[in-house]
């Protein structure tokens, strides 16, 4: 599987690096869940080591009944400098509600493989992923494993970073 946690390391190494201090998280609830709050928990931490700044931001987990009004409120109240994000159609939805990335805010997808190509944020490693499953699979075939097993075994793939356009330096 994807290394959800350390992708948001890396993301914060990065963001912070750049000279970001009030950071904010935006996630799709359900895709939240599914992973454990991973996410959740590495932001969390990577903040109040990084920029204690944000403790006053709180994470925005949208669920399937909110969307456009929901960012738009959360980015108003709270005017984060940067969005770390794993919400489909984020960009789309903020640049709709007239803001402007990265003017108003740098921007940090989670998954770029969803974005276009001029964003910043984590290219998940796919082909890696399904190399290392067919690895396992091979494996489990070798050793004439069958039926369920009591012990959970996986492999955790780390997303390398993509600079984009959305995420400038503002250290400069």
């Amino acid at each position: 599987v994807q290394n959800h946690y350390m992708d948001m390391i890396n993301c914060w190494n990065k963001v912070a690096g750049k000279g970001y201090r009030r950071v904010g998280l935006v996630l799709q609830d359900d895709i939240a869940a599914r992973w454990s709050y991973q996410w959740d928990a590495a932001h969390l931490i990577e903040a109040s080591e990084l920029a204690p700044e944000s403790s006053d931001i709180p994470i925005l987990r949208i669920g399937n009944s909110q969307g456009p009004d929901a960012i738009k409120d959360w980015l108003t109240r709270y005017r984060p400098e940067a969005v770390v994000s794993r919400y489909k159609g984020f960009l789309d939805i903020v640049r709709q509600e007239g803001f402007k990335v990265p003017d108003d805010f740098g921007y940090v997808s989670l998954d770029t493989s969803e974005d276009p190509v001029e964003v910043s944020g984590i290219e998940p490693q796919r082909d890696a992923l399904g190399a290392m499953a067919v690895d396992a699979l091979n494996s489990l075939l070798h050793r004439n494993f069958k039926g369920f097993n009591d012990i959970s075994v996986g492999t955790q793939v780390d997303g390398i970073w993509r600079e984009g356009e959305t995420l400038p330096n503002k250290n400069r």
